[in-house]
């Protein structure tokens, strides 16, 4: 239905191009649609609509005025959708990583704890910590070192990269301190204020 109109309305409302082109193109399309068919009083839907349309404001500035007002809006209320989408999916991430720290933090106050109170479990974690760490170098000494069978390749493959990030995994437990995990949480605090922040108040007895 808008094929036709393209032209126009990217030439009045070039804006509009990444949000007719986006995930929510169909829901901007129909606003388009609504607002060319108030302006120039065609039946987009009907057979030559579009054309009816074209032809009904070619020429007539205070018409091209309108729907450019119109089209303007359209682009600014997608784009304002579009940032607190956005906002809200950093502020997901942000409580994640929250989340992952915290319980990294909660893990390794519970390995000290462990060993301040001489319990044996607290040699669980050094202990899988170094089988996963040997299995990892002896895994890449394999696939650095030895002929492969073509068929295991892909295995081999995958079981190092899975040791690898378990290694990873292994380094941040035992390396990543208290004061640093303190220091990502103070910025991720401070992120999500300013997002927060960002994001204007709706005013009193409005709609939200």
């Amino acid at each position: 239905m808008l094929a036709a109109l393209l032209p126009l309305i990217l030439g009045i409302a070039p804006q509009l191009a990444e949000h007719l082109f986006g995930s929510k193109g169909g829901d901007i399309a129909a606003q388009v649609a609504g607002a060319v068919t108030a302006v120039t009083g065609t039946d987009l839907a009907a057979p030559g609509g579009a054309e009816a349309a074209i032809l009904a404001i070619q020429g007539k500035s205070d018409l091209a005025a309108q729907l450019q007002t119109q089209l303007a809006s359209i682009a600014s209320a997608a784009q304002q959708e579009r940032d607190r989408e956005a906002d809200a999916q950093r502020l997901a991430d942000a409580d994640l990583m929250k989340a992952a720290l915290a319980s990294q933090a909660d893990a390794r106050a519970t390995e000290v704890a462990l060993a301040k109170g001489g319990s044996k479990l607290a040699w669980g974690a050094p202990v899988l910590s170094a089988i996963i760490l040997c299995a990892f170098g002896g895994m890449l000494w394999v696939v650095l070192t030895r002929a492969i069978p073509e068929n295991s390749t892909a295995l081999a493959n995958v079981l190092l990269g899975t040791l690898a990030a378990m290694a990873t995994q292994v380094a941040n437990f035992w390396l990543g301190s208290s004061n640093g995990s303190a220091s990502k949480n103070e910025l991720l605090a401070s992120a999500q204020t300013a997002l927060a922040n960002s994001v204007p108040a709706s005013p009193a007895g409005g709609a939200p």
